[in-house]
């Protein structure tokens, strides 16, 4: 009788978990994104003489593909071995001499994270004035004016028009450029 006590909570918490994790539904995680992957904004609007003779201002963005990204990754790490050595060559005019002898004695100071970038080494090169982060961004932006150029007024007015753009766009990005894009926004826009 002892061992039935002990073997039927036993077997209904085997049960229990058996129901939860082969027999159960897993959670709805919700509904999926209605975008896949990083939305970027070139930040510099265009500004181009269109086919005809009229000016058209306006903005692009880029959808990239999912796992893409605009800027380098960077990654939080701690520092290795949990102390940190000091040039003091990097201090202007201090030497071991001039650090006071119970400063020498005391345990460093915590050091804050570092920052590592994807690939090692420094952060990015801050970018021109107008432009982004995107490493390709100067070539995607000749390939948006070289189309723009190209293209009279009426299609940029008609969504059929810039719809067709938006697929030259998308086609040359995918041929002469490393940028992994899926779609081509035109999020604001102005002819004249």
């Amino acid at each position: 009788m002892k061992n039935i006590k002990i073997i039927i909570p036993i077997l209904l918490v085997a049960l229990g978990g058996a129901y939860k994790f082969v027999l159960a539904k897993p959670a709805d995680a919700g509904p999926p994104p209605k975008v896949e992957g990083e939305v970027y904004v070139l930040p510099k609007e265009f500004l181009v003489n269109l086919e005809d003779g009229k000016f058209a201002k306006l903005s692009v963005a880029l959808v990239f593909d999912h796992g893409f990204h605009s800027a380098p990754v960077a990654a939080v790490t701690p520092p290795a071995g949990g102390t940190t050595r000091v040039a003091l060559a990097s201090v202007p005019r201090a030497g071991w001499s001039d650090i006071p002898p119970a400063s020498r004695r005391t345990a460093p100071a915590p050091v804050a994270p570092r920052t590592v970038f994807a690939g090692g080494g420094a952060p990015p090169p801050k970018p021109p004035d107008g432009y982004g982060v995107l490493k390709q961004e100067a070539l995607i932006r000749a390939i948006v004016t070289d189309e723009l150029t190209q293209t009279a007024s009426r299609e940029l007015m008609s969504a059929k028009g810039r719809k067709k753009l938006r697929k030259h766009l998308l086609e040359r990005f995918h041929k002469e450029t490393d940028v992994k894009v899926h779609d081509v926004l035109i999020t604001d826009i102005a002819v004249q």
